[in-house]
């Protein structure tokens, strides 16, 4: 799981940033916050986590999974939003996967895609995950 600043120094790295004050720009912050945030000494609020997806071309998400996960007082806080951030990490994935490699239409109760010998059926990784969001979102809202 990502951390506030290893977000930032990606942000950094892939816009070609050398200092926190072009950072800061960027954002839309102050070039003190972003050089607080750069030392770890606070956290991204969520709307600047979105502001960092977007400029990472990430799922929003998980972003602010990880950064609420950092933030987080208690240690049952912070397990759940780890647990949100690696179920976000890995939907990213998978519809990295699915944006890139098509489906086959003509493919009837076999794979619901395949590529380099990688194959994705029903009872797969996709499957499984989304059970998994729905069971964890029972489990949530069921306290409310």
């Amino acid at each position: 799981m990502k951390t506030t600043r290893e977000f930032l120094l990606d942000v950094k790295t892939r816009h070609h940033l050398t200092s926190d004050g072009q950072l800061a720009k960027l954002l839309g912050l102050t070039r003190a916050s972003a050089s607080v945030f750069m030392l770890g000494k606070n956290y991204l609020g969520d709307e600047t986590a979105i502001k960092v997806a977007e400029l990472l071309e990430i799922d929003p998400a998980h972003v602010v999974a990880c950064v609420h996960a950092e933030r987080a007082k208690h240690e049952g806080e912070r397990k759940l939003w780890e647990r949100i951030a690696k179920l976000t990490a890995g939907a990213t994935v998978l519809l990295f996967l699915f944006a890139i490699f098509p489906f086959d239409p003509s493919i009837t109760g076999g794979p619901m895609l395949a590529f380099a010998g990688f194959t994705v059926t029903k009872s797969s990784t996709l499957y499984i995950m989304s059970n998994e969001v729905i069971k964890m979102h029972s489990r949530i809202y069921s306290h409310v």
